[in-house]
C-alpha cells in the first residue's frame, strides 16, 4: 500500500480517520479496497468521495474505488450512464448488446477492455434463493461452481 501511495506516510490521522470510517461504515467497502486503491484518501470526502458514492448507490451501481474517484466529472457521469443501461439491457434479457460509446478515453485501452469486460462494475445482482426445502436445485448464479 505504501510502496503504490508513498504519500500517504505524510498525511495526518485527523485527515485519514474520517475518510477511513465513511469508507468501511457507510460505503461498506472491505479493507482489501484501500490496499489496491490507497489513494483514495488523497480525495475530498465532501467535494468528491460522498458525492460520488450518492450517485452510485442511487443508481444501484458499485464501482472500484479507482474508477469511482480517479476519473474527471465527465467521465465518471459517461460510466455511470453506461453501466446503469447495461444494467437496464441485462435486465431487460439484452445482455450482449455493445455500447455505443466508450466511457474511457480511447487512449487507455487497458481500461476500456476492463470496462467492456465488466471488470469496473461489480455486478448488482441478487440470486433468488428457493426456500422450498423439498427442491434441492443448486443456486450457481454468476459463480463458477
Amino acid at each position: 500500500m505504501i510502496a503504490d501511495f508513498p504519500m500517504l506516510l505524510r498525511y495526518n490521522i485527523d485527515l485519514l480517520r474520517p475518510k477511513y470510517r465513511y469508507l468501511r461504515r457507510t460505503m461498506v467497502r472491505p479493507l482489501q479496497d484501500l490496499i489496491e486503491f490507497p489513494r483514495f484518501f488523497s480525495y475530498s470526502l465532501d467535494e468528491r468521495i460522498i458525492p460520488r458514492h450518492k450517485v452510485l448507490v442511487e443508481n444501484q451501481i458499485n464501482f472500484k474505488l479507482r474508477y469511482m474517484l480517479a476519473s474527471s466529472d465527465e467521465e465518471f457521469q459517461t460510466l455511470v450512464e453506461n453501466a446503469v443501461e447495461r444494467w437496464r439491457r441485462f435486465e431487460s434479457g439484452v445482455i450482449n448488446v455493445a455500447l455505443s460509446t466508450s466511457p474511457v478515453a480511447d487512449d487507455s485501452s487497458e481500461e476500456k477492455n476492463a470496462f467492456e469486460h465488466g471488470v469496473m462494475v461489480d455486478a448488482q445482482t441478487t440470486p433468488q434463493v428457493n426456500n422450498d426445502p423439498s427442491d434441492e436445485e443448486e443456486i450457481s448464479y454468476f459463480s463458477d461452481n
